[in-house]
């Protein structure tokens, strides 16, 4: 149901291809497009009772909105540079909370220069 409704928005993601095209007039023309979408398909495939369809619709709508804003706000700071590397976000944990996770005992071996804490 969700990739169904979630189709314009992958489809508008194709004006990013343009530089002229900000990303986010082809995510707010997909989201809104998917929400319309999404009102239709919802009672349609879900079929759920006409008093709980509208607000099944509604949570539906505000959860795509969230979770696709918020990527597409992480992608524009990745964009821009602002947004830290995945090797430094490690760096901010505690040590004690990387102590015994397998990934960074793996990066240890691999790359000893980026787990160094002291």
């Amino acid at each position: 149901m969700i990739a169904y409704g979630l189709f314009p928005l992958f489809l508008s993601r194709m004006l990013n291809a343009f530089s002229e095209i900000t990303p986010w007039v082809s995510w707010l023309l997909g989201i809104l497009l998917s929400i319309a979408v999404m009102y239709h398909g919802v009672p349609r495939v879900m079929q759920p009772d006409p008093a709980h369809a509208f607000g099944l619709y509604m949570s539906t709508a505000l959860l795509l909105v969230l979770s696709t804003g918020l990527l597409e706000l992480v992608v524009a700071f990745f964009l821009q540079g602002s947004w830290a590397s995945s090797s430094d976000l490690f760096l901010l944990l505690p040590r004690d909370c990387l102590f015994n996770h397998p990934a960074v005992a793996l990066q240890r071996v691999l790359r000893p220069s980026l787990v160094c804490f002291r």
